[in-house]
Order: C-alpha cells, then sequence, then structure tokens
C-alpha cells in the first residue's frame, strides 16, 4: 500500500513527459485507490492515476537500511 511520501520510479514511459527512470513522489492515496503525485524539475507538476494503472507504470523506492559494522 503507498503512502504520502512514498517514491515511485517510472518502469513503463508515461505519456511524453515521464520516462523510464523518473522519480515522483506520491502526495495521496485515496480510499478509493486514486494516487496523486508530483513530479518535474523546476516546475512542479501533479499527476493522478488509479492503482492498476500505477501499478503497471511504476515500481516503489525501496530505501536500502545502512547497517554500520563496528571494526
Amino acid at each position: 500500500m503507498l503512502a504520502n511520501g512514498d517514491k515511485l520510479v517510472v518502469t513503463k514511459k508515461v505519456a511524453p513527459f515521464l520516462n523510464e527512470g523518473d522519480v515522483v513522489e506520491v502526495t495521496n492515496v485515496t480510499d478509493d485507490g486514486i494516487i496523486t503525485f508530483k513530479f518535474g524539475d523546476g516546475f512542479m507538476h501533479m499527476g493522478v492515476m488509479n492503482t492498476a494503472e500505477c501499478e503497471s507504470h511504476f515500481e516503489k523506492v525501496v530505501e536500502k537500511e545502512i547497517v554500520e559494522v563496528p571494526t
């Protein structure tokens, strides 16, 4: 389940403005499965998709936890 602030990477081009590898940030997730996200450098753009569309175009970015190993 996605939440506000989650980062998504584009895995399949979305129209002419989002290419594979671009990262967007989730700004809202509604109870009925509508996901709002923002993207763009300099100018902020907004996008809206339902859950099924989102799953076919994006993959959630999972931050790796850094664990320090004692030396």
